[in-house]
């Protein structure tokens, strides 16, 4: 999406005295200089808390998929094997471990 395409659209929102108080704070500091950039801010804040949570709750899945895979757990060789094999591939393609 290129500036040309955002459009500035105006509504009006009843907030608490609390957050009004508070969004009035972060601009008398210097913070953000206008109520809209404020509000943007959090707005960015609560997608990327979003993003986190989606992240946490695909990795949560996987644990449990995990734990209720009924093969065999790997031994602790069976487990370096695996790693050196995968580091060995990143050297090869990448050309130096990371880490």
């Amino acid at each position: 999406m290129s500036s040309r395409d955002i459009v500035d659209d105006t509504i009006s929102v009843p907030v608490s005295s609390e957050t009004m108080n508070a969004l009035r704070d972060v601009m008398a500091v210097g913070n953000f200089p206008s109520a809209n950039e404020a509000i943007a801010a959090a707005v960015r804040v609560w997608q990327g808390d979003n993003a986190s949570e989606n992240r946490l709750q695909s990795i949560r899945q996987r644990i449990t998929a995990s734990l209720q895979d009924p093969r065999p757990d790997l031994t602790i060789t069976e487990v370096d094997d695996a790693l050196d094999a995968l580091m060995d591939e990143a050297m090869r393609v990448g050309g130096r471990a990371t880490g």
